[in-house]
């Protein structure tokens, strides 16, 4: 790559205009530190733009943000879609954009304060309460056999609750569970049908150890990737506080948190309908239905990969409102999150593994500008 081909990429990546294969292109080129001179020129020409600190004290601003990138190493991650070959997240998250797509380097910096208690990732841990109030503890530890609920079998092992049917039961009375994860945890459900059903954290799923009648109905609050079992006779109905989705097999994913100012379903593959008391809309596969409190349906494109990126173990943030992304942050480490100065209006943009420690997070937050200080739990973020 020449030194041109790079800067034309660095300005396409701060545009935010770059293809997957141009970002993979950059990734390597900026991890080979063939172009350190350039790229550290290239931020100490953005910082002066704006006036602020003195020449001297920009260049070292600088040269810690290229020793940043150079120093971040990934760890082991499963594989993900070809379609997004990942960057470094220290060499992508360097754009935390305000509105108006100015960089927050424009803004004056605050001095670095961060404290690092241990904040260890999320991990597979949830909680089942079985419909006569029963509660079994779950991780990715040993296996549990759970009691027999009419001719439905459970077993949890790694991290997964699996059902199964034995005998048809009609004459069972319907019964209800509840699959809760806490903030910090995450897990796999199959149920009864052969659907696979992937939790995310703080969320809860209310199901029957086997399905009965005309429809295959279950309730979700929080966060959900569904993989549904095709059954054409038998649709598959997902109840939330805002909005019912309604399927017959097909890829989706459904975020439905209390805090959360929107709900809202994003189809990956196949066909389904979201109904509320406001309209009906059937969504087409890169579709996302958002519904906010009380109002209206509305259908917009959506970034499919961005949105189920979770359940392959990353946060991808476009753009994303940082209030949002820094919600996602908090259930996943279970910290609460302050703000000191306003974060209205301000975005985020980048990549971050979830099986990084949250310093490692901190400070990839940190190298794109935004000063965190996290005592105890809390984590404060300084604008």
């Amino acid at each position: 790559m020449t030194e041109q081909e790079f800067l034309t990429l660095l300005d396409r990546f701060k545009e935010g205009m770059l293809t997957t294969e141009e970002r993979h292109a950059l990734s390597q080129a900026v991890t080979t530190g063939a172009f350190d001179k350039l790229l550290e020129e290239n931020i100490l020409e953005e910082l002066l733009r704006h006036p602020g600190d003195t020449t001297g004290g920009k260049t070292v601003e600088a040269q810690q943000l290229l020793q940043h990138f150079r120093n971040m190493e990934a760890p082991p991650l499963k594989k993900v879609s070809h379609r997004r070959q990942i960057m470094k997240a220290a060499a992508v998250v360097i754009s935390l954009i305000c509105i108006g797509g100015a960089l927050l380097y424009r803004q004056p910096r605050k001095k670095e304060v961060v404290h690092h208690a241990p904040a260890t990732p999320g991990s597979n841990k949830a909680v089942l309460t079985l419909a006569n109030g029963e509660q079994v503890v779950l991780d990715d530890k040993g296996t549990i056999q759970l009691p027999q609920q009419g001719a439905a079998t459970a077993l949890a092992t790694q991290g997964q609750l699996v059902y199964s049917q034995g005998q048809h039961a009609d004459n069972m009375p319907e019964q209800y569970n509840t699959l809760h994860t806490p903030n910090g945890g995450q897990y796999k459900l199959a149920l009864q049908d052969g659907t696979q059903v992937w939790l995310n954290a703080g969320s809860s799923i209310t199901f029957p150890p086997t399905f009965r009648g005309a429809e295959r109905r279950i309730t979700l609050e929080g966060e959900a990737y569904f993989e549904v079992a095709k059954d054409a006779a038998h649709p598959f109905v997902i109840h939330t506080g805002a909005m019912d989705v309604k399927v017959l097999g097909t890829r989706f994913n459904i975020m439905s948190y209390p805090d959360e100012p929107v709900t809202t379903a994003t189809l990956v593959d196949g066909a389904i309908v979201v109904s509320s008391k406001t309209g009906k809309y059937q969504l087409q596969p890169g579709q996302q239905a958002i519904q906010q409190q009380q109002g209206d349906i509305r259908v917009q494109p959506a970034d499919t990969e961005e949105i189920t990126a979770w359940v392959k173990g990353l946060f991808i943030f476009n753009k994303t409102d940082m209030q949002a992304a820094l919600r996602q942050l908090s259930r996943w480490y279970n910290v609460d999150v302050a703000y000191e100065g306003n974060p209205e209006g301000k975005k985020l943009t980048g990549e971050i593994y979830r099986n990084y420690q949250l310093s490692q997070a901190l400070k990839i937050l940190n190298g794109a500008g935004l000063k965190c200080r996290l005592e105890g739990r809390k984590l404060t973020v300084m604008l």
